[in-house]
């Protein structure tokens, strides 16, 4: 008897019960898709991606021949076979991605492809080289954009991700002379692939809080990663604001400026308060200051 994700292959007929219980027992294939995107204040950053697979999923697609010598066993001893031990060399279906300097993380159940950006050009690049010929992308746009002022810095993020079932297939089938169809795909897994793959888009923008415009509703707007439903589209707009340390000197060069004006004009009004404090003499003459004089003594006579 086979034993696929969801469903039982040559089981005959079985009582409700027992199928009942036999469908409890097996587990379900998950894959697991989540993108992420870092940038800094000078629209730099990192694109990842991350791929992960539970056991009934790996089994199911290794069937078709997907994930061959990506994933491997960490429990395996070293006296196994070379597909049971990390690649040496970069799996076939990322060989393009390394080539176009992506840096590749295969494991026993998840695979991670990482590339930094220098600019937000690039990460547009870099989004387009996820999907390569498969249209529509998965990324229908990915659009950075960085506004740098003399008093503050915005950085702001527009991106939408579309998966379909179309394109998860072309995407599993990567690197394969033959890919397979979206039914092959889903007899394997047992399951439809909207229910079998999970995708998440994340996002990591400087400053201490994102504001999210997009997706629009109070719940969603509060978070930095979203799933996205294989078949749906999330659209995802976000800003972050900051002060620049130019904004920061004129505001204390300011405060500085008021505070030695106030403190002079303190000054002032002391001076003037003593002034009309000081007692007048008579006449309105001014009084002498200084020592009072010596009369003048009297010269003697040497006669």
């Amino acid at each position: 008897m086979t034993v696929r994700c969801g469903r039982i292959a040559g089981c005959g007929r079985l009582g409700s019960a027992a199928l009942a219980l036999t469908l409890v027992a097996l587990p379900a294939c998950r894959v697991a898709v989540r993108t992420d995107v870092t940038a800094t204040w000078r629209g730099t950053g990192t694109f990842t991606v991350s791929v992960t697979l539970d056991a009934a999923a790996r089994a199911a697609l290794t069937e078709l021949g997907i994930g061959e010598g990506v994933f491997y066993d960490e429990s395996a001893p070293t006296s196994a076979p070379q597909t049971s031990t990390p690649p040496e060399a970069t799996p076939e279906p990322f060989a393009d991605l390394e080539a176009a300097g992506w840096v590749v993380r295969p494991g026993s159940s998840a695979v991670v492809l990482e590339h930094e950006f220098g600019d937000p050009a690039q990460l547009s690049s870099l989004a387009a080289q996820v999907s390569g010929d498969v249209t529509p992308p998965l990324f229908p746009q990915m659009d950075l954009t960085v506004e740098a002022g003399l008093f503050t810095s915005r950085v702001g993020l527009h991106a939408t991700v579309a998966p379909t079932a179309e394109l998860v297939t072309a995407l599993a089938g990567r690197g394969l002379a033959s890919p397979p169809s979206v039914d092959e795909l889903e007899r394997a897994l047992g399951v439809p692939v909207k229910e079998a793959f999970e995708f998440v888009f994340g996002i990591s923008l400087p400053g201490r809080e994102a504001v999210v415009t997009e997706p629009a509703d109070a719940e969603a707007a509060g978070r930095n990663a979203w799933e996205v439903p294989v078949g749906t589209t999330l659209d995802v707009q976000a800003t972050t604001t900051a002060r620049t340390p130019a904004f920061w000197v004129a505001v204390t060069s300011i405060g500085l400026a008021l505070l030695l004006a106030t403190a002079l004009a303190f000054l002032e009004i002391r001076t003037r308060d003593r002034n009309r404090s000081r007692p007048q003499p008579r006449g309105g003459l001014e009084p002498r200051s200084g020592p009072t004089p010596r009369p003048p003594v009297p010269r003697r006579s040497g006669r």
